[in-house]
């Protein structure tokens, strides 16, 4: 069990992990905007040490590194222990298992990373001329990639992540309607002009990989399946709080911006029914579409499926109502046809 101790060093507050006799310091209060560490406890954090290629690398809120020595590579050890905004969450690999299960899902829930300076990953292919898009189809089947400025092959996804400047074809428009996805070269810019993207330069790389097997905290969880999959998700945002979800989408750049950045930067779920790019150069189902969420809502999201699963799930799935109806009508004809 992890208990949290109070210590001052410096004049700061710290916090200090104990499990049994062991201690680990964990940096500044979380809740303050220190660092983050990630872990198992106990003798667990040894392993975990040993097997990092980096000194104490830190990832802090919304995907920043904060490094003691130069960023040479990532521990590939999946991470046990998540602490996201401050919040020590349920083990991701267990989370992703219950997603799996939960839902029936036939891939796997995609973790996705954004790096700020250069890093390798081990285990993590860099591909040559591959789109975001691809990398999350990659993902989904157990595959690991990295993707940087030198090997995206998508134009649009390069401008939205801040990896390129857009060529003039794109930026004006006239891509999307000689592509025949809008009428007007000006309605494409419109709709280019309304996206949500990363500052030109900021982050250096994005990875993506099976969340269960995630070697450091993942900024954003997607999934790619069927669209009562995704449903189920979403009505698991919404099992504790109530209300109304609003989902924002252009139907262009569904993975990358609809559910990767905006999930990232706006820190809530969106989903979104596909687009144009996705759907031509994945194997993104007819009847799949695409859900994002930042990793903080990871925790509640599991719960909440869960309890959605002790009964609201299964008579759903089980076609209760439906199969009455029909049987009525088989029994006594069908009324509606006299």
């Amino acid at each position: 069990m992890l208990r949290w101790r109070r210590r001052q060093n410096g004049g700061k507050d710290h916090l200090s992990r104990w499990s049994g006799d062991r201690r680990s310091q964990s940096g500044d209060h979380p809740q303050r905007g220190g660092r983050i560490e990630t872990g198992r406890c106990g003798r667990h954090q040894e392993g975990i040490a040993r097997k990092s290629q980096i000194l104490q690398l830190h990832y802090g809120i919304g995907g920043r590194e904060i490094r003691r020595g130069a960023l040479q590579s990532v521990s590939t050890t999946p991470q046990r222990l998540v602490r996201v905004g401050g919040t020590i969450i349920m083990e991701v690999k267990e989370s992703s298992s219950k997603l799996k299960a939960t839902l029936g899902l036939d891939t796997e829930p995609v973790a996705v990373k954004f790096f700020e300076e250069p890093v390798k990953l081990p285990g993590f292919k860099l591909p040559s001329d591959r789109r975001y898009c691809q990398i999350l189809m990659g993902a989904r089947h157990d595959k690991k990639y990295l993707l940087t400025a030198e090997n995206i092959a998508c134009p649009a996804a390069a401008w939205a992540l801040g990896f390129k400047e857009p060529p003039s074809m794109l930026s004006s428009g006239q891509m999307p309607f000689k592509m025949g996805i809008f009428g007007s070269a000006e309605a494409a810019r419109n709709t280019l002009n309304s996206m949500t993207r990363l500052p030109m330069g900021k982050y250096k790389g994005v990875a993506a990989c099976p969340l269960g097997e995630a070697p450091f905290e993942p900024d954003v969880v997607v999934i790619e399946s069927d669209v009562e999959h995704l449903m189920w998700v979403a009505l698991a945002r919404a099992f504790e709080t109530g209300g109304r979800l609003t989902f924002d989408t252009a139907i262009l750049q569904a993975t990358c911006v609809d559910c990767t950045i905006k999930p990232f930067l706006n820190q809530e779920m969106n989903a979104t029914l596909g687009c144009y790019g996705c759907r031509e150069a994945t194997d993104l189902a007819e009847s799949e579409t695409v859900l994002g969420f930042p990793a903080s809502q990871l925790e509640k999201i599991v719960t909440s499926l869960e309890k959605l699963n002790a009964q609201a799930l299964p008579r759903v799935r089980s076609k209760k109502v439906y199969k009455a109806l029909t049987a009525r009508q088989n029994e006594g004809g069908d009324c509606e046809n006299g």
